[in-house]
Order: C-alpha cells, then structure tokens, then sequence
C-alpha cells in the first residue's frame, strides 16, 4: 500500500519529486498481489526510474511493517492445526524472493510451546554444500544411513529451479560448439591459405625426399600450436576479466525482479574454477587436429614438379 509515510520515507532516501509526484497517484490504493504492483510500477514509471527506484518502491511498499503484528497458522507435531500472533520484530532483505515471501524466523523458545516440539529438537535439516553437483550424491547417502527419514535434495525441493540450471547448462554447451566450430573454420582457413602460400616449399621439401607422414604431421602440430597460443591468450585475458569482475561483480539491474523471483541474486560474482580451462584446453586441441586433416590432405595432393613450377 501506497502511503504518506511511505512517500515522506521514499523522499528522505533520494528519491526525485517527479516520481514521488507519480507515486501519490497510488496513494491510499491497496495492490491485491506483487504481480499487479509490479504491472503498475512498469505502466506508470519509464524504465531508468523502475531500474533505479523499483526496488525501493517495492520495498516501502511491503504490506509488513515493523511493530507491526501478524498470526502464523501451522502444524503441530500431532498434525492439528495451531497458530499464534507474534509482532515483527525486523524485515530481512536476502535478494531472494522466492524465500522471502515464504519464509518467517521466529524464536524457538515461542514456538516450542505451540507446537510441541522440544526445544532441542527440529523436524527438518538443511544441509548447505559448497559444490552443488554433489547434492544428489550426499542425498543418497544420507538416506543409505537413515532410511527412516525423508533426504530431498534441491533439485527435488525446487524443480522449476533444477530444470532452469539444466536449461543453461545445456545453452552453454550450445554455445561451446558454436565456437568451436568457429574456431575449426578458422582454423581450416588459416591452414588452407598457409599450404597454397607454401606450395613451392612443399614441393621442395617432398622431392628432397621428406614422405608423406612427416608433411601430414607438420601441417597438424602447426595447426595445434596454432590453437594453442590462441587459447592460452584468451584464457589469459578471461582469467583476468573473471578476476576483476569477480571482486566487483556484474550487476543485472534490469533483471533484477526477475533474478529475485527465482532465487537468485542480480548482483553476480562469475568464477571459474581450473577444471573448466584444462577442459577447454582439451576441446582446443581435439579441435585442432580435426581442423588439420583437410588442409593436411590438400598438402599430400601436391605434386612436386607442378608444385615446384609454382610461382
């Protein structure tokens, strides 16, 4: 809800009378749900403001306050419903939505008693890892050591979540052969321009004697070494890109109610770990020699007399 206090607030952090002056259009006017204030703030507001000042709109205009009192319904350990009314004691911001409008903390010495769960006790556990990949795997064997309770792991606790991360896992695989099929384009071309530049010195080298297997495997280190300087120079310049932008991070401001609703926060500190260059390395170099053949092959066609008539 849009409100004197609200506006008086929103004026005193900055923001500029032209948009407080479209903000008193809303006042006193009660949203039914996020989705329809958020719809407003975007008819209402051009976009520079709603990057700058949505959030901050939003966050005012969060129907709890501080002081404030809200009733809790939940279960107790008898499966009967309970409930109490508690005061807000604090509003917490942790750039996640999705967990925010779900979720509440409240001192467990005035829950226990309603809901009759000791206080030493809990009837739910999470476990944070610092590698995502292994959730499935410590789920299983936690549920291998106690079979008589329920191990989920995220992926089962969020779906949606888990199948976004599948889908971007896979668009950057996409994106991996797009470039390296570029590189293998590359590659062919620079190698096909090297051996009709070199045809004469082909030539030369095949009639003094050099066989076919030693020009075939000088045409492919040539064309690995090649890919080679230039992946070691792009890794070279990502890693530092990675290590400046990992200190100050990308923030996706544009995006961010977006990253918000999904978990996920807009400011991102990209990393990347060894396993990924030494990957990329590999994929380089396989790339590389599959580049080669073509232009190997067109070497091993040359004729040495009609290469050595070559001007």
């Amino acid at each position: 809800i849009i409100d004197d206090r609200m506006l008086e607030k929103l004026a005193g952090n900055g923001v500029p009378p032209a948009v407080l002056e479209k903000l008193e259009n809303w006042k006193d006017y009660r949203f039914k749900n996020e989705k329809d204030f958020r719809k407003k703030v975007q008819d209402d507001l051009n976009r520079k403001e709603v990057e700058t000042w949505g959030l901050a709109i939003r966050k005012e205009a969060w129907t709890f306050r501080e002081r404030s009192r809200m009733t809790l319904t939940f279960l107790d350990r008898n499966l009967v419903q309970t409930g109490g009314m508690f005061r807000i004691a604090g509003i917490y911001d942790i750039r996640n939505n999705m967990f925010e409008m779900t979720s509440v903390f409240v001192d467990n010495r005035d829950l226990a008693p309603l809901t009759g769960i000791p206080e030493d006790q809990a009837h739910q556990l999470i476990i944070r890892t610092m590698d995502p990949q292994r959730a499935e795997t410590i789920s299983r064997e936690l549920s291998s050591l106690w079979p008589e309770l329920e191990v989920i792991s995220w992926k089962e606790k969020q779906p949606e979540l888990a199948l976004m991360t599948d889908m971007v896992q896979k668009i950057y695989a996409v994106l991996m052969i797009i470039i390296l099929a570029a590189l293998a384009f590359g590659i062919v071309n620079t190698m096909l321009m090297v051996v009709l530049e070199r045809t004469k010195e082909l030539g030369m080298l095949t009639a003094i004697g050099m066989n076919k297997k030693k020009v075939f495997r000088m045409i492919m280190l040539e064309s690995v070494f090649l890919s080679l300087v230039g992946g070691v120079v792009g890794m070279a310049v990502s890693r530092l890109l990675i290590l400046i932008t990992a200190a100050r991070g990308i923030h996706f401001a544009g995006y961010q109610e977006g990253f918000e609703a999904m978990g996920y926060s807009a400011h991102i500190y990209p990393v990347i770990t060894p396993g990924f260059f030494l990957t990329v390395t590999i994929l380089i170099i396989i790339t590389g020699i599959l580049s080669s053949i073509y232009p190997a092959l067109k070497a091993l066609r040359l004729d040495p007399a009609e290469a050595l008539r070559t001007e």
